[in-house]
């Protein structure tokens, strides 16, 4: 298993790197030409398809994966509701969430349909954070919906997105929230260049 990180800062063309998820050490460089700053990526089909998110356009860009760290053959891009598509939570092959860096933008559900380019952007409108950027989300163990919004803290949401649970404000520097399935919470805190780690006994309660 491996890891891809968006290259940002004097490189020119931008680049992603391949690392181990074992060690970490840094592998190959992924050959492909990209428009903007690289964020996320994420795989589907097997891997055999990486989509890539881009800050500073307004297109997820999908590759064919032939090898693994090394060779990647451009398929399509789609264009996004918003620009600077910025990070994406895989559901499964055919519905992902898709969040903005954008100010006041909500979370989108990005739906496959029919042939594998047809790709249907739905708003989780009760997301939207008025002057507020939204960065990244994830999913608990029951469905809720974390968001790490920058210039606020996390705000959690029920599984529909409708329903606005609780407002955390730990940090207005967060750019990035990774929840493992026994509720280890990392909080990736730009501002103050920190690695938040919390291991809160949470209970699970709808509405």
């Amino acid at each position: 298993m491996r890891i891809s990180r968006g290259g940002k800062g004097c490189d020119s063309p931008r680049r992603l790197y391949v690392y181990s998820s074992k060690n970490l050490t840094r592998g190959s460089l992924v050959n492909i030409t990209i428009t903007g700053d690289p964020r996320e990526v994420k795989f589907i089909q097997n891997s055999t398809i990486m989509i890539v998110a881009t800050e500073y356009t307004q297109v997820l860009s999908f590759y064919r994966v032939y090898a693994p760290g090394s060779n990647y053959s451009f398929m399509y891009s789609v264009p996004t509701p918003k620009t600077s598509p910025y990070s994406l939570y895989k559901v499964n092959d055919t519905f992902l969430y898709l969040v903005h860096y954008y100010n006041s933008t909500p979370i989108y559900k990005m739906i496959l349909s029919g042939n594998s380019s047809n790709w249907t952007f739905v708003p989780l409108s009760n997301t939207a954070t008025p002057l507020k950027t939204p960065a990244q989300m994830g999913i608990d163990f029951f469905g809720r919906i974390w968001f790490a919004i920058y210039g606020l803290g996390v705000k959690i949401y029920d599984p529909t997105g409708s329903i606005l649970l609780t407002t955390w404000p730990v940090s207005a520097g967060l750019d990035g929230i990774l929840m493992l399935d026994n509720y280890e919470l990392y909080l990736a805190d730009y501002d103050n260049n920190q690695l938040l780690h919390f291991t809160p006994n949470l209970q699970c309660s709808l509405p």
